[in-house]
């Protein structure tokens, strides 16, 4: 019977997750370059051809960093790093963009919480949110560094034990959870709440179309639904994948990247549109006499930037109904409008 030297079956197991981490890496660009693609106009519409505001700065670091850190992860996969000063560089290059990716997701699920809660929500989720930011900091630590594997180029080798790496992945993914859970119940009932006192449009839906508070609402299920699969499945696997030195972590996490940017995008992109629509709804009622009143759709640049710079919102709390919203007098839902304009224009002689 013959025997297997086990370094020779640890090496052959290395080699075998490089191949398909790489595989994995050309899927993942190859979906993303598709999907930037396909909404390119959109974006171009909603954010090239507006005011640069922090709505704006947030898509775009969002959305182009993903893409450049796996175009950086393929060109050195493809070896073009071949010495091994430039390979100890291109490996600083992209772990800074590995973990600075986490800052946009970050404050964008804070910036959520905060605009249908509180500020100390949203600085409670923040901070959930940007645990994987610090969590990936500590291979750097520890002195993670990059080496010339050929022929596979230049590769990130993990200096921290395999048990080290699973704490680091459960309280990454932990908080990631928690605080998704969180985002979702602020969502729910803050907007849940504003559907079951609007009793003549339970549905969120204003007449020119999808109101930002129902974009909040589907488009944040469809961010909760999708993420919490994809961190559970990531905690489990990685769990189970632990044994590898070039790899501390499931392949599954590749894929949870790229789709984390892809779905704040969208979701970006259709507050975007929602809001243009509100925009334009409220200035063709302003021009027949009709604007008498708040219009019904919330104004997520009130922490992101001046999507609509003339609106603003006004947060009020009472004991009965905290954190509803009064606009001259009424007690509405707090993901409604106030336009300033209309009290100047009523205090007029």
């Amino acid at each position: 019977m013959s025997t297997t030297d086990p370094g020779l079956a640890a090496i052959v197991a290395d080699f075998q997750s490089l191949m398909i981490g790489n595989d994995c890496e050309i899927a993942a660009l190859a979906f993303v370059v598709f999907e930037y693609l396909i909404t390119f106009g959109e974006e171009v519409n909603f954010f090239w051809r507006r005011k640069f505001t922090g709505a704006t700065l947030l898509f775009f670091f969002n959305r182009y960093l993903v893409l450049l850190l796996y175009t950086m992860n393929i060109s050195g996969s493809a070896s073009l790093s071949k010495s091994d000063k430039g390979c100890a560089l291109y490996g600083l290059e992209t772990f800074a963009l590995g973990v600075i990716q986490y800052v946009p997701w970050a404050a964008f699920s804070g910036l959520r919480a905060y605009a249908l809660s509180s500020r100390l929500l949203g600085a409670f989720v923040f901070l959930l949110s940007v645990v994987p930011f610090a969590v990936n900091l500590v291979p750097y630590h520890f002195g993670s560094q990059s080496a010339l594997v050929p022929p596979f180029g230049c590769i990130a080798i993990d200096s921290i034990s395999p048990e080290m790496g699973r704490k680091l992945t459960i309280t990454s993914r932990t908080c990631l959870l928690v605080s998704d859970v969180l985002l979702i119940a602020i969502t729910w009932y803050s907007l849940g709440r504003g559907r079951h006192q609007n009793a003549t449009n339970p549905t969120g839906i204003s007449k020119n179309g999808l109101s930002l508070a129902h974009v909040l609402l589907r488009d944040g299920t469809i961010y909760f639904a999708v993420l919490f699969v994809l961190n559970c499945l990531h905690l489990v696997f990685t769990m189970l994948s632990l044994e590898l030195v070039f790899q501390n972590g499931s392949y599954l996490t590749i894929f949870t990247n790229p789709l984390t940017a892809i779905i704040v995008s969208r979701f970006l992109l259709n507050l975007q549109a929602a809001n243009q629509q509100a925009v334009a709804h409220d200035s063709s009622e302003s021009h027949v006499g009709s604007g008498s009143g708040p219009s019904d759709t919330l104004v997520f640049e009130r922490v992101v930037g001046s999507l609509a710079s003339e609106s603003v919102l006004v947060w009020e709390g009472s004991p009965q109904e905290p954190g509803f919203l009064s606009v001259e007098g009424e007690e509405v839902n707090p993901v409604q409008v106030h336009d300033t304009r209309i009290d100047e224009e009523a205090k007029k002689p």
